[in-house]
């Protein structure tokens, strides 16, 4: 078992030393080996006791860690990205998860990629957020476009006629 002494001076602190160096011991080497070890294990102590008794781990020092911790305190944060004049305005600031593949809108298909190209692209053509179902609504464009029906011939047939091929 091994038994920890409380070194409280330079003189116990000595006599411990010599102590250590006459018994016998498993640590193999030279005298000089054995004294830096020593000092060492004294030094380690030492500062054990300066930060226990004494130093920052003691109430005054904690006291006055906290003093000037909370002295730094205003309310503001230090780091703030943001610029001073903007504080006071309607300003939403956000962040996305990853960074966008493409800003091609037909070959998007990520909604973090669709806030980039919301801000890029307008397309022509919206969906009315109120009307259900859904109805398109023209955005950038002046008006809702006309759709034309073809039959195979080629020819504009009205839209309930059985022989529609497409609409343009």
């Amino acid at each position: 078992m091994t038994r920890i002494t409380v070194l409280r001076g330079p003189a116990q602190a000595a006599r411990a030393e010599d102590r250590i160096l006459r018994a016998p011991t498993h640590r193999q080497g030279t005298e000089s080996e054995q004294r830096l070890f020593l000092s060492h294990l004294v030094d380690n102590i030492g500062r054990k006791r300066l930060l226990y008794r004494g130093g920052w781990l003691s109430p005054a020092g904690l006291g006055g860690l906290l003093l000037l911790v909370l002295g730094g305190c205003d309310g503001q944060a230090w780091n703030n990205p943001y610029p001073a004049a903007e504080r006071g305005s309607n300003t939403l600031y956000s962040s996305f998860a990853e960074r966008p593949k493409h800003l091609d809108p037909a070959r998007s298909y990520n909604a973090t990629e669709y806030q980039f190209i919301g801000q890029i692209y307008e397309p022509p053509l919206q969906y009315h957020f109120l009307k259900r179902p859904y109805t398109l609504v023209p955005l950038t464009a002046a008006q809702m476009p006309q759709v034309h029906y073809i039959n195979a011939a080629g020819r504009t047939v009205s839209e309930d006629a059985a022989d529609v091929a497409y609409s343009i």
